[in-house]
């Protein structure tokens, strides 16, 4: 009846075994775990001390041994009361639900995604990287028609301390590149790593290189500003 062969001993084992709140949800539980040992104490009473053919054991004792028999063939006894509330609390699936997830399954997590996301952002940001360099070279380009023949070429303690051709201007053209080049460096690093790669860490990367090669030609344009003859 009870899958054990210590019998009564291991379920009053178990019930001793069962933690307090789940004890709480069998209304008289401790009832039910004196009765059962009184029981106990009975059947040993009676095989080792007690003429088995004497009146030790009362019409009360076995009605009550009789229903809680009962209860365990019907799984309403207070193990099985507890182990269905256990059961019923997991969390289940409808039928609805356990259809779907097998014709469509869910992603295992947002990894996936995210990556997916980075990489299509930093991929955009290198893209406006090479706009915004190919826009400052020929606005350099355009700097370099107008300017005359001769121009200054360096500078100490804000005066001019050398001139030169105005095809030296050529040299500003290939610091663009180089700042072009840096992108391109950062834009593989940041494709390697896009699952840990915040949007920001991306948007600060990419920007800073935009930044760098609009404040260079902002900073030429206003140094050969009196230069250029349109």
């Amino acid at each position: 009846m009870y899958s054990s062969s210590e019998g009564i001993s291991a379920y009053i084992q178990d019930m001793e075994n069962t933690p307090y709140l789940e004890r709480r949800l069998v209304g008289d539980w401790d009832n039910i775990y004196k009765q059962l040992k009184r029981a106990r104490w009975m059947r040993n009473q009676l095989a080792h001390d007690i003429p088995i053919d004497s009146d030790f054991c009362k019409q009360n004792d076995i009605n009550w041994i009789q229903v809680f028999y009962n209860n365990i063939l019907n799984c309403k006894d207070p193990l099985a009361i507890v182990y269905k509330a256990k059961k019923n609390a997991l969390p289940r699936k409808t039928n609805a639900e356990s259809l779907t997830s097998s014709i469509c399954p869910l992603p295992k997590s947002d990894n996936a995604s995210s990556d997916k996301t980075s990489k299509n952002i930093n991929l955009y940001l290198f893209i406006a990287n090479i706009v915004v360099a190919i826009c400052c070279m020929v606005a350099i380009a355009i700097v370099w028609k107008f300017l005359p023949q001769t121009i200054p070429a360096h500078w100490s303690h804000g005066a001019i301390d050398r001139y030169g051709s105005k095809n030296e201007f050529v040299i500003h053209i290939i610091v663009l590149l180089i700042f072009w080049l840096i992108d391109l460096f950062i834009f593989f690093v940041l494709k390697l790593k896009a699952t840990n790669c915040k949007k920001c860490e991306l948007f600060i990367s990419h920007g800073l290189i935009a930044l760098f090669q609009l404040a260079y030609v902002v900073f030429l344009l206003v140094m050969y500003a009196d230069y250029i003859n349109f």
